[in-house]
């Protein structure tokens, strides 16, 4: 749950990747990537972990489209910082498809945003966004 007590007047959004990729249906929902924390720290330039921390952070596979649980509704689950290739690709392959997922969930016609007014909460369900 979300919730604000004031909003700043230069607009107060927020947004969260919420789609479901078309094109190629079929083959999406069968993929699997991995994803790693450590991907994402080395990016910004981190990359002395100790081995207790390479241990605890060591990449996951995760399908690409997820389902959510309630309602059925599919979404890709990708984010440039986390996923580093798809499983079972030549690694030019999962790189341009990722790269083309990673444009499609930073459009804004991909996107919620949401406008806060004072004393607005929200229900966020995190297992789909």
């Amino acid at each position: 749950m979300l919730t604000v007590l004031f909003v700043l007047i230069l607009g107060g959004g927020a947004a969260a990747g919420f789609f479901y990729w078309k094109n190629q249906k079929a083959q999406a929902e069968e993929l699997v990537c991995e994803h790693s924390l450590m991907h994402s720290r080395g990016k910004l330039g981190f990359t002395d972990m100790t081995p207790a921390e390479k241990e605890m952070f060591r990449p996951v596979r995760q399908r690409l489209v997820r389902v959510h649980p309630v309602t059925g509704r599919k979404a890709i689950f990708v984010n440039p910082q986390f996923t580093m290739f798809i499983k079972g690709m030549e690694e030019n392959e999962s790189r341009a498809l990722l790269d083309q997922l990673f444009r499609l969930t930073a459009s804004l016609e991909h996107q919620y945003r949401h406008r806060w007014e004072p004393d607005m909460v929200v229900f966020w369900d995190n297992r789909l966004v």
